[in-house]
């Protein structure tokens, strides 16, 4: 038997609350005034917050452990200005990052499987051609290499089931604003989207057994091309796993908002794992929707344990 921790949005950092984010706080309270005892209150919570349910989740999953592997469904690493790994600062971070959450989980010589979200990649700075004009595209995904592996890959988790996954960065840019992103830098990502979806269809032609698929952004389950591939493979196909969006209930919103998503998490078996902090209500002084999940891989039977932090929730499902 398998087990593998599931974690999505992160965001790690060694830092309680950085300057820039304190900043971005600041302007959301400025009303009050910039020595407002309010506004102090409120950057103060927000990361009290954040910290406290992130470990508080962490010290619960270690329980559950140990685990035979790691999959991160992307967002690994504290990005406040979405630029991705634009700085040594940064790099150093995340490098380090990596190294303490798997030696907390003892999950160093494991399996590991590193889905790239938008902050890891830098989605401004890939999308709009006003952010980052000197730090090409191509650098943020030299440097997620570099520490978390590849940005689109397949990787065995048993002698059934593989993991495949794709970036996310090119599909949200190719299909929401590829009129605000500059020549170079679309057709950086079009080259990009060509190479990661020819993998994606040779690797599940070929591939043995089942297959789980991971992207970041649920979003991308409505891109034509990404689901033309998947359709072809349905019967192989045991499952997806997504994140992006923090907590479920916001998840529930959005299905409201875009019904699209509905047929196709349908289709595509999706499952969203939620941020292991989930999301930070600073003018209540709260975290919401905190959670983290398990997949347990006997054989060919697969189940996925999801773990709801603050509502006392265990969802299981068999895939």
């Amino acid at each position: 038997m398998f087990k593998y921790l599931m974690l999505s949005d992160g965001h790690f950092s060694f830092k309680l609350c950085p300057a820039e984010i304190e900043a971005i706080l600041r302007s959301t309270v400025n009303l009050l005034g910039e020595d407002s005892w309010l506004a102090s209150r409120i950057i103060e919570h927000y990361d009290k917050q954040r910290l406290e349910h992130m470990w508080s989740a962490f010290t619960k999953a270690e329980t559950f452990g140990p685990f035979d592997g790691l999959i991160s469904l992307g967002d690994n690493f504290y990005d406040w200005d979405n630029l991705g790994l634009d700085s040594i600062a940064k790099l150093d971070e995340a490098k380090e990052l990596k190294h303490r959450l798997l030696d907390h989980f003892s999950l160093h010589d494991k399996r590991h499987v590193w889905v790239p979200g938008n902050h890891d990649l830098g989605y401004l700075n890939c999308t709009f051609a006003s952010c980052g004009p000197s730090y090409p595209p191509e650098k943020n995904f030299s440097c997620y290499r570099d520490i978390y592996g590849p940005t689109y890959g397949v990787k065995q988790l048993n002698d059934y089931y593989s993991a495949v996954w794709l970036s996310t960065v090119h599909i949200e840019t190719l299909t929401a604003k590829p009129d605000k992103t500059d020549d170079e830098k679309l057709e950086f990502l079009v080259a990009q989207q060509h190479e990661e979806l020819e993998f994606l269809d040779e690797t599940l032609e070929n591939i043995e057994g089942r297959f789980f698929f991971g992207i970041h952004d649920p979003g991308s389950f409505l891109s034509p091309q990404l689901s033309a591939i998947l359709n072809r493979h349905l019967d192989k196909l045991a499952g997806s796993f997504t994140g992006h969006l923090h907590a479920e209930w916001l998840l529930k919103l959005a299905k409201i908002y875009r019904p699209s998503f509905r047929p196709a998490f349908h289709r595509y078996k999706v499952q969203f794992i939620p941020s292991i902090w989930g999301i930070v209500l600073p003018f209540f002084f709260w975290s919401t929707g905190a959670g983290w999940a398990e997949l347990n891989l006997n054989g060919e039977r697969a189940e996925l344990t999801q773990h709801m932090l603050g509502i006392k929730r265990v969802k299981r499902f068999v895939l």
